[in-house]
Parts: structure tokens; sequence; C-alpha cells
């Protein structure tokens, strides 16, 4: 760069040399030499990151709102395998949920990405199909990574709201209902 700059002088790349470990510039602020730390905080850089997030935010809206749906009604089918306590059921919902809230969700992201084509390159070499894994859009490993983890997260929510009833309330608003539906028939 610093030979094109010499080449081109009337148009030259601004060159800015900064320290790549952390620690030199901590020495530096111990020394005294503050200009390369107050670059940090310049106001003109928290502007241009939110210039740069901003067109993004309907994608993550998208994100969001899909995950959630998703996550809730499969929270709730998990959290209601776990009450009942159904003897295989139960057991893979607490492993799932378990394994959900125990991983980072970068790492089911990477799961999600590189796992699903893999599981179907198999199905297909297994089940003679033909499903092509670049046909995939990459948005639907997002939302399977998403959703899956907001289920393991509303699952717990909504079991523990459920619990938290006691069971007479349980029976007298079952009595309640039973009554009222005699009463309309």
């Amino acid at each position: 760069m610093e030979s094109y700059n010499k080449e081109h002088a009337d148009n030259p790349i601004d060159i800015q040399y900064i320290d790549a470990d952390a620690s030199a510039a901590l020495i530096d602020l111990y020394n005294g030499c503050y200009d390369d730390i107050m670059n940090l905080f310049k106001p003109s850089a928290i502007w241009e990151g939110i210039v740069r997030i901003v067109p993004n935010i309907p994608q993550t809206l998208e994100i969001a709102a899909v995950a959630a749906v998703i996550g809730i009604v499969l929270g709730f089918l998990l959290a209601l395998c776990r009450i009942k306590k159904f003897p295989v059921l139960s057991q893979f919902a607490t492993l799932y949920i378990s394994f959900m809230r125990g991983t980072p969700l970068l790492v089911q992201l990477f799961l999600s990405y590189y796992g699903i084509p893999v599981m179907l390159n198999i199905l297909n070499y297994k089940f003679g199909w033909e499903f092509s894994v670049n046909d995939i859009p990459s948005m639907l490993f997002v939302f399977v990574a998403f959703s899956l983890n907001e289920a393991a997260y509303m699952a717990e929510s909504i079991r523990a709201a459920i619990l938290s009833v006691d069971r007479k309330d349980i029976k007298a608003a079952c009595w309640m209902l039973s009554v009222r539906l005699r009463i309309r028939a």
C-alpha cells in the first residue's frame, strides 16, 4: 500500500497502523501515550457501526419471530412430555433440553449449517433420494438452530409455569369448566 501511495500521490489510501496486541495498548497508556487509546472510543466509529447494523434489523426481527413461534410450540410439547413423564419421550426431552441449554448458540448454528447437509447426503445415499443440498437457503439453517434453541428454553419456562399451579386449583378449574359446559348443553 505504501508503494501504491507513492505512485498515486493524488489519491492515496489512508494507512493506519494499529497494535494487534491489547497489552501493547495498555503499555502505551501506562507510559502516557493516549493517542492510540483514544482512537478506540471515537463517536464516528460508533456511528459507522450503527449505520452498518440498521439495514439488517428486518432480517433479525424475522429470525426472532420465526424462532419464537416455532420455539413456543415445540417448547409446549417438550414441557408436556416432561410433566406427563412418558417413558421414552420424557427422557428424550430431558436430554434434549439439557443439551440445547448447555451448548452455545454458535455451536448449534455450526451443527445446523454443517450437520443438516451431511444428514441429507446420508439419507440420499441410503434411500436413493435426490435432495439437492445446495438448493437449501442458508436462512433455513438459522431458523432451525434458533427455533430448537428457543424450544429448549421455552420448555423449561412452560414446565415451571404449569408446575407452579397447585393441583387443587387445577381440579377446581376443571370442575368449573365441566359445570359450565353442562349448563350450556
